[in-house]
C-alpha cells in the first residue's frame, strides 16, 4: 500500500511545484490555490490511510497554511512563496525517506512545521513589505482568466522496459513480414494472373500497413511531454536568479511538444549546464546592465521546435556574450590549440572552442561552473545520438546555443537501402543516403574525373569523391576497375560532406531490424549493426561516419550552418518538404511531401493499357498511372513507346493521395527530399498542371498540381472506362 501511495502521489509533487511558480507570477489566482489545496488534501488523506501518520500530520499543517492564503489572512508574496517551496522540499525529503525505509517513523517534523506558525509568517511578511530593494523575478507567463480544462482520459503507468520489449517483438514481426512478402513475390512470378495469389498479395499489403501503424503507435507511446522535463528548470532559474541577485525574464516556448523518452532524458541531463552558465556568467546584474544601457531585467529564452526530421532547441540570453579574444587566450594557455591553428579559425569557430574537452574559463571551482565546464559533456551527449551543438555570440549582445537531435523513428526498426558487392549484401541507413545514381558513360549529365588516380564525380555542380566498397572493406585482394560503362553509386552524407560508394548492384528499400554487433569486433566503428533480411540472409548495416573516418575525409560539420538556418526558419511561417524526381534523364519536377503516400516499384508486364492511358491493379482498385512529361505537354510521344524504352523491368511510381483518391506518378529517377522555407512562386507558371515553383539545388523546380491532374484525368472520356472497370470489380 505504501508503494502504491508513493507511485500515485509522486507526480503530484511536480504539479505542486508548477502551481507555486504560477502563484508567484499571479498571486491573485484563487483557482491555482484551490488546485494546490486539493492536491495536498489528497496526499494528507491517503498518507493517513496507509499508516504514514507523521507525513499526514505534516501535510495537515501545510494544508492549513494554504487555506490561510485562500482566506486572504496572508498575502502571496516573496516570503510566503519561499515557505511554499520549502514545504515542497520537505515533502520530497519525506517521500525519499519513506521510499528507503518503507515507513515515516522517526522522521521529526516538529522543527519543519514552525515555518507555518502565523506569528512567523506575519513577522517575515512585514519585513518583506518594508524592504524597498527586494529583488523579484519578473513574471513572463501571461495571465489568463480561463485555464485549459484537463482531459478526463483514463491513464495508466507503463514501465519503459515493457515498451522496449514490445518494440523488440514488433521488430521480430517486421522480419517475418518482410520474409513473407519476398516469398509471395517469388510465388507470384511463377503463377502470374492467379487471382488467389493476387488476393494474398493485397492482404499482405494491408498487413504491411497495419504493422507499420503498430510500430508508429509504439513510438508515440514512448513519447513524453516536454513540460515535465522543463518543470524543474523553472524552479532552478527562480532560485539561482535570487541567489545571484539578478532580475530575469524567463520565456519558454514549445513545452507542449512531446518527444521520445530518450530525447527527454537527453535534454534533462544537459540543459542544467547551459542554464546555470547563462545565469552565472552570461547575464549581468541590474546595475551593470543599466551602465551598459540595457534593460535592468535580463532575458533568458528557451525555444524548442521540430524542424524537418530534427528537434531543435535554442537557449538565448541577452547577457555579456562570449569574448572570442578571451576564449582564444584560454585555449592557448591550456594547450588545446596552437597559435597557427587558432589563426586559421573564424571568430565563430573560436567561440565554439567552449565545447572542447578540457576547456574552462573558471578561475576557481564553485557550485556554479564557469562558462565551458560541462560543455564537452553536452556536445558529446548530443553527438552520440547523431545530433550537434553550436553557439553564436556577440560581446554585450548575448549568446544563442542551438542544439539539434534527430527525431527517433523507433529504437530498432530503420528504413534502409540494400546493395550487393561481389557475393555479399550490405545495408545503408536511408537517413544517411543523400542520393542514388546510375552513372552511364557518354549518356549521363554527370561527369567522372580522376585526380591523383582518385575518381571524382561532378554531379549537380558538386565534386563527389568515389571509392568502391570492396576496396574500402578489403573484401577482395584485387583492385576494382571502376571505369565501366555503367556504375551504381550510393551518395552518402556526413554533416555537409558527400561522398560516393560504388557497388555492383542496388537492390531495394526495406524496413529492417537493427541489432548491435559484438563488442569483440575490431572494425565495429564501420557498422551500425546487423540485420536479418527478408531472404533470411544476414547483412551488415554500414555507418556513413565510419566509412568517412576510414577514408580520412575532412567533414564539413552541419553545425556551422545551424544558426543561419535557424534564423531563417524563425523568420518563416513554415518549412515545406518536397519529393524531387526526374521526369526524363535530366530535368526535375517535385511533389509536396504531404501528398506522397508511398513509393512503389511495379512490374511493367502488369501495367494495363486503355487507349493511351495506363493503370495498374493496386489494393483491389485500378490505380491511374500518369507520365508527367506527356501529360503536361513537356515531351511528346506515345506512352507505350516511352515505357518500352524504360531502362528497367520495374518502373518506379510515386503513389500520391488527392483527397480520398490515389494517383500514380511515373518517374524516370527518384531524387532526394528537399526542405525549404521559401514561399512557392506561382507568378511565372502558366502551364496547367503546375502549382508553382521552388528554388532548391540552385535551380527552379516546378511543383505538380495533383488535384488538377487527377481532375483532368477523370474528365477524359477514356478514364470513364476505368470507372466502369472498378464498378465491375466491386460488383
Amino acid at each position: 500500500m505504501v508503494e502504491g501511495f508513493l507511485e500515485e502521489s509522486s507526480p503530484m509533487l511536480d504539479e505542486i511545484e508548477s502551481l507555486i511558480l504560477e502563484l508567484e507570477e499571479d498571486p491573485e489566482n484563487n483557482q491555482t490555490l484551490s488546485v494546490y489545496f486539493r492536491l495536498l488534501h489528497t496526499i494528507k488523506g491517503t498518507a493517513s490511510c496507509v499508516g504514514l501518520t507523521a507525513l499526514g500530520d505534516y501535510t495537515h499543517k501545510y494544508e492549513d497554511f494554504i487555506n490561510e492564503l485562500r482566506n486572504k489572512k496572508f498575502d502571496v508574496n516573496t516570503h510566503t512563496t519561499n515557505v511554499l517551496l520549502e514545504g515542497l522540499d520537505d515533502l520530497k525529503k519525506f517521500f525519499d525517506f519513506i521510499q528507503t525505509n518503507g515507513h515515516d517513523k522517526n522522521f521529526d517534523v516538529s522543527e519543519k512545521i514552525a515555518k507555518y506558525d502565523p506569528a512567523n509568517v506575519t513577522k517575515h511578511s512585514e519585513i518583506v513589505e518594508a524592504s524597498s530593494d527586494q529583488v523579484e523575478v519578473k513574471a513572463t507567463k501571461e495571465k489568463s482568466d480561463s485555464k485549459a480544462s484537463k482531459k478526463d482520459d483514463d491513464k495508466m503507468m507503463v514501465p519503459m522496459g515493457l515498451l522496449n520489449e514490445f518494440m523488440e517483438e514488433s521488430g521480430e514481426l517486421t522480419v517475418i513480414r518482410n520474409s513473407i512478402l519476398k516469398t509471395v513475390k517469388k510465388i507470384e512470378m511463377k503463377y502470374r494472373g492467379d487471382n488467389d495469389i493476387e488476393m494474398l498479395n493485397e492482404l499482405l499489403m494491408s498487413m504491411y500497413d497495419v504493422t507499420s501503424n503498430v510500430q508508429g503507435k509504439i513510438t508515440e507511446m514512448r513519447k513524453v511531454p516536454l513540460k515535465n522535463t522543463f518543470r524543474p528548470f523553472k524552479r532552478l532559474i527562480r532560485d539561482l536568479s535570487k541567489q545571484l541577485g539578478k532580475e530575469v525574464e524567463f520565456k519558454l516556448e514549445g513545452e507542449e511538444l512531446a518527444v521520445d523518452n530518450i530525447v527527454a532524458k537527453l535534454f534533462n541531463n544537459t540543459l542544467i549546464h547551459l542554464l546555470r552558465n547563462s545565469l552565472d556568467h552570461g547575464l549581468e546584474t541590474s546595475d551593470v546592465r543599466v551602465e551598459k544601457g540595457k534593460d535592468p531585467i535580463g532575458s533568458l529564452d528557451i525555444a524548442i521546435r521540430e524542424v524537418g526530421e530534427e528537434i531543435m532547441l535554442t537557449i538565448t540570453d541577452d547577457g555579456k556574450g562570449i569574448n572570442p579574444i578571451f576564449i582564444r587566450q584560454k585555449a592557448l594557455e591550456k594547450g588545446l590549440y596552437t597559435e597557427d591553428e587558432l589563426s586559421q579559425m573564424s571568430e565563430n569557430e573560436i567561440i565554439n572552442i567552449i565545447f572542447a574537452s578540457g576547456f574552462s574559463t573558471a578561475e576557481q571551482v564553485s557550485d556554479l561552473s564557469g562558462r565551458g565546464v560541462g560543455m564537452d559533456m553536452v556536445r558529446g551527449s548530443f553527438e552520440e545520438m547523431g545530433g550537434s551543438c553550436y553557439v553564436k555570440s556577440q560581446v554585450d549582445k548575448g549568446s544563442t546555443f542551438v542544439l539539434t537531435v534527430p527525431i527517433p523513428k523507433s529504437v530498432l526498426i530503420v528504413n534502409t537501402l540494400s546493395v550487393r558487392v561481389g557475393l555479399d549484401t550490405f545495408i545503408f541507413h536511408m537517413d544517411e543516403v543523400a542520393e542514388v545514381i546510375r552513372y552511364e558513360k557518354d549518356t549521363s549529365h554527370s561527369s567522372m574525373y580522376y585526380v591523383d588516380e582518385k575518381p571524382l564525380l561532378c554531379h549537380n555542380d558538386e565534386m563527389i569523391q568515389l571509392i568502391h566498397l570492396k576496396d574500402l572493406l578489403l573484401l577482395e585482394n584485387i583492385q576494382s576497375d571502376i571505369k565501366d560503362e555503367i556504375v551504381n553509386i550510393v551518395v552518402l552524407r556526413v554533416g555537409e560532406t558527400k561522398f560516393g560508394i560504388l557497388v555492383d548492384e542496388i537492390y531495394e528499400f526495406e524496413e529492417v531490424v537493427s541489432r548491435k554487433l559484438s563488442e569483440d569486433i575490431i572494425s565495429q566503428s564501420l557498422y551500425h549493426g546487423a540485420s536479418q533480411l527478408g531472404t533470411g540472409e544476414i547483412a551488415l548495416i554500414l555507418s556513413a561516419q565510419g566509412l568517412a573516418d576510414k577514408l580520412n575525409l575532412e567533414i564539413e560539420m552541419k553545425t556551422k550552418k545551424l544558426i543561419d538556418e535557424e534564423d531563417k526558419i524563425s523568420s518563416s511561417d513554415e518549412v515545406k518538404e518536397f519529393m524531387l524526381f526526374k521526369y526524363n534523364s535530366e530535368k526535375f519536377l517535385s511533389i509536396d511531401l504531404d501528398d506522397v503516400e508511398r513509393l512503389e516499384k511495379f512490374d511493367k508486364s502488369k501495367l494495363e493499357y486503355v487507349g493511351n492511358n495506363v493503370a495498374i491493379r493496386y489494393l483491389n482498385r485500378l490505380l491511374p498511372i500518369i507520365e508527367p512529361s506527356g501529360f503536361l505537354g513537356l515531351d511528346h510521344g506515345s506512352l507505350h513507346d516511352k515505357l518500352d524504352r524504360y531502362p528497367k523491368d520495374l518502373v518506379e511510381v510515386i503513389v500520391a493521395r488527392v483527397g480520398d483518391e490515389k494517383v500514380g506518378i511515373l518517374v524516370h529517377e527518384l531524387d532526394e527530399i528537399q526542405k525549404t522555407d521559401s514561399p512557392m512562386n506561382a507568378d511565372t507558371i502558366d502551364l496547367p498542371g503546375l502549382q508553382g515553383s521552388i528554388w532548391v539545388k540552385n535551380q527552379t523546380i516546378c511543383i505538380l498540381d495533383l488535384a488538377y491532374i487527377l481532375e483532368t484525368y477523370k474528365e477524359n472520356k477514356i478514364a470513364l472506362q476505368f470507372n466502369e472497370w472498378n464498378e465491375q470489380q466491386a460488383a
